[in-house]
């Protein structure tokens, strides 16, 4: 399974896409690697962003020096979490090789931190990229 954590701004519908992969112990880290996307995108292009975010969770063995970057830092120079994730919805995206995607709507925790919500949409992995798009922007339409 690959995930991908989706912060979309209230303020300006602004997109980060954060890819995570395993450490060398096996912790789950995110990779830095930037993907962000300001209005005006179209559902394609969110479809084709996230695929690039997902390819960066398995194109290659990462070192714990490319995964211990805070990348929500980097993108837009905010150093605390909880700030960062003050004004932003999360999904988190999550890949299934040879089964499917699926998008899980998470709700803001008082502490800054997201906790997944039971609700979450599906698609098969032969998704076209506005389905894909379509579909991630929809999860958050619902938070």
């Amino acid at each position: 399974m690959y995930s991908v954590s989706i912060f979309k701004s209230k303020q300006d519908e602004e997109l980060i896409m954060i890819p995570f992969a395993k450490d060398e112990s096996g912790i789950r880290r995110n990779v830095n690697k930037q993907f962000k996307l300001t209005q005006p995108y179209s559902l394609e292009i969110v479809g084709q962003e996230l695929l690039k975010a997902f390819a960066a969770c398995y194109e290659k063995k990462y070192s714990n020096e490319e995964l211990s970057v805070n990348v929500y830092e980097l993108i837009t120079g905010i150093k605390s979490f909880p700030t960062f994730s003050k004004n932003r919805d999360m999904v988190s995206a999550r890949m299934y090789p040879n089964v499917s995607y699926k998008f899980i709507q998470c709700k803001r925790e008082k502490n800054g931190a997201y906790k997944p919500l039971d609700c979450d949409f599906e698609l098969s992995l032969n998704a076209s990229l506005v389905e894909i798009g379509e579909t991630l922007l929809k999860a958050f339409e619902q938070i």
